[in-house]
């Protein structure tokens, strides 16, 4: 924003300190967090206040501009050019020359179509259709805080034209067209974190609203704060709100949701109460400190990640909290230089550099930028930089991976309830005798199932929702509609009397404990939980376990207790060899330990159940005395860590056949 203060019919342009200073305390949350300091565990809504800012800032340029006759879309774009680009395609080659150095084909692929993504300002999409934000492979992906940037890009595709419209023909008559948009894009935003959770963290939609929250402010639709006193605490509250968040949310929080209200309306707060006079929170924001380290903040934001990701894909091991600190240090470094020689030279124009030669150099960029990734993608990640000894490790996987046909995919309780449902098996016969009900786990096992089944005549249906607990009444962290679709699975189940046989196979272990090895606890719950702890997490497992077996009286259920969850995931096992690291490797005596608490649970309702229970222990065909094999000949068992390949769930066919037994015996 420029230094001077302009006024064109009531619009004030005037720098802010305090914003500056505003950045600092998004930034500096989000690098701690990133950087595993948990007591940030909250940190990630540093990019939420971004959000606030940059909506604030940005509407209040366009409307200077209509104010005074000078907007223009050339200069629009021009302007975010300069602002956005030099920061971001240093980074890109950084990063692509670092990942073409060390990351293994598998891993340069994936990083292949980052590199398109962020380049079309559109890897919030792409990292939609991946992972979740917080999910271990996510870690792993040096591009993937430019999803936030892409949200950004792509909500300037429309503001100024919006803008434009209202003032020419709308009387800027500002509330009338803004706050409608905004109360859609929360309400879509509350609606979706429930049920399309990874949707509404990563996609424009909802999120257009925090970025109209900061637009509300520059077009004083929200009343001015009168008096010192308020805007005082009206500050002071605004900061406490944005430092309650950073501290007491978690990677389990329901986010954005309703949560995401809290640092959004505590950004513009303060923002808000600064505009006359400065309060204090204002007056501290605008320190040197604070505002030197806001002044660096978005290169900070670029560099600080993919920083990360190298050096804990070089460690492997999780860093100590030393190596984050370092990590945390030069970043800062680098974001100052980055900065001082990248950003700042940039943003001014340059003498003798029309802006059609502006454009021309972005897009020759973006055109580089896109050739490396399509390249990196297209050619299975540059593989001839790698040994065939490494080359032999890396698995087609996607080939490997059972298919199950989309069945375990877009389900919900109307398709359950309409009669929709994957049939397998000899589609001829007569009656459906047997239901496979599960997650992930379920659906590694859908083409062993399926082959079992035909070869003994019998048809089968298929229940699997991924990362939905298959238990009666308990509630998944991460998916709301999960308890319902899993009712009606058993419920279906239950009012059938062709199906004699259940089969159900899960990641119990992680149901049970609140625990995936590797990543943070996670609890789940049910209508009588009432507290999140490791104990009532067990206590919530047996209860839903109980309830299940209850619901279906009559029916003889077989458990396939969880498959050995690999220390490692199998991917990596060029980048073992590559850094000439042992992959870690999985004794019985550790599988044991890691599943003690859920055999114990179906044991004892294997003890206490009056219906027919059966328990098959995978661990038979996957273990030996010594260990839990990862390989089998030379081929992998798992396409992660704890996933069965089709060859790992092929070994498991004498285990579906025992099961199925009960149902051939009693034909």
């Amino acid at each position: 924003m420029p230094n001077s203060e302009t006024r064109n019919k009531g619009i004030s342009m005037r720098y802010r300190a305090d914003v500056d200073g505003l950045r600092a305390v998004a930034i500096l949350p989000v690098v701690l967090f990133h950087a595993g300091i948990d007591a940030f565990s909250g940190g990630y809504v540093g990019v939420d206040v971004f959000f606030v800012i940059s909506g604030y800032l940005i509407t209040s340029i366009l409307l200077n501009d209509l104010h005074s006759g000078r907007f223009s879309i050339a200069s629009f774009y021009e302007r975010r050019i300069r602002r956005i680009f030099p920061a971001l395609f240093g980074v890109l080659l950084f990063t692509i020359v670092v990942a073409s150095v060390i990351f293994t084909p598998a891993y340069f692929k994936e990083f292949g179509q980052s590199v398109i993504a962020t380049t079309l300002f559109s890897s919030n999409i792409l990292f939609w259709t991946q992972a979740g934000y917080f999910d271990g492979p996510a870690e792993m992906k040096p591009l993937l805080h430019t999803w936030s940037l892409a949200v950004e890009e792509q909500f300037y595709i429309f503001l100024p034209l919006l803008l434009w419209g209202i003032y020419k023909w709308g009387k800027s008559r500002w509330a009338l067209y803004i706050l409608p948009l905004l109360l859609v894009s929360l309400l879509l935003n509350i609606f979706s974190v429930q049920h399309y959770p990874t949707a509404a963290f990563f996609l424009a939609p909802t999120r257009v609203w925090e970025l109209l929250l900061g637009s509300m402010i520059a077009l004083s639709i929200v009343p001015p704060i009168t008096g010192q006193a308020l805007r005082e605490v009206a500050s002071l509250l605004g900061f406490g709100m944005i430092a309650w968040c950073t501290v007491a949310l978690t990677d389990q929080t329901p986010f954005p949701g309703a949560y995401a209200l809290l640092p959004c309306i505590g950004a513009g707060l303060i923002i808000h109460a600064g505009a006359e006079t400065q309060p204090a929170i204002n007056r501290l924001l605008a320190s040197r400190p604070l505002v030197l380290i806001g002044l660096i903040s978005y290169s900070l934001y670029l560099w600080h990640w993919p920083l990360i990701v190298f050096a804990k894909y070089l460690n492997i091991d999780p860093l100590p909290t030393w190596g984050a600190i370092v990590l945390i240090g030069l970043s800062a470094l680098i974001a100052t230089i980055s900065w001082r020689f990248i950003e700042a030279p940039f943003r001014k124009k340059q003498p003798g550099m029309k802006r059609r030669a502006l454009f021309i150099s972005a897009l020759s960029c973006m055109g580089c930028a896109l050739i490396v990734g399509l390249s990196a993608y297209l050619s299975d990640g540059w593989r001839g930089r790698f040994s065939d000894e490494v080359n032999a490790l890396n698995f087609p996987y996607a080939d490997l991976r059972v298919n199950a046909h989309g069945c375990n995919k877009g389900v919900s309780v109307k398709k359950i309830e309409a009669g929709h449902a994957c049939l397998l098996g000899n589609l001829n016969a007569e009656k459906t005798t047997v239901a496979l009900v599960g997650d992930s786990h379920a659906a590694m096992l859908y083409e062993v199932f399926d082959e079992a089944l035909r070869s003994r005549g019998l048809k089968g249906v298929f229940f699997s929702a991924n990362r939905c607990v298959p238990l009666y009444g308990v509630v998944s962290y991460i998916k709301s509609d999960c308890t319902e679709i899993v009712k009606a699975y058993y419920d279906q189940i239950a009012a059938s009397s062709d199906q004699v046989l259940v089969l159900m196979a899960s990641e119990w272990s992680e149901y049970a404990t609140g625990y995936r090895l590797g990543e943070r606890t996670r609890y789940y719950l049910d209508d009588l939980s009432r507290e999140t702890s490791v104990a009532e997490n067990e206590r919530t497992f047996r209860r839903g376990l109980q309830r299940t077996i209850e619901k279906l009286p009559g029916k003889k259920l077989v458990i396939i207790e969880p498959v050995p969850e690999q220390l490692f995931s199998n991917p990596d096992l060029p980048r073992y060899v590559f850094l000439g690291r042992e992959p870690p490797r999985l004794s019985p005596e550790m599988y044991l330990e890691r599943n003690a608490v859920v055999r114990d649970i179906f044991s004892n309702a294997l003890v206490s159940s009056a219906q027919s229970l059966t328990l098959l222990d995978p661990s038979k065909y996957l273990c030996d005395l010594q260990q839990c094999y990862a390989m089998h000949s030379g081929m992998p068992l798992y396409f992660d860590d704890n996933h069965l390949t089709r060859l790992g769930a092929n070994l498991l066919r004498p285990l579906i056949d025992q099961a199925l037994n009960k149902v051939s015996i009693n034909r």
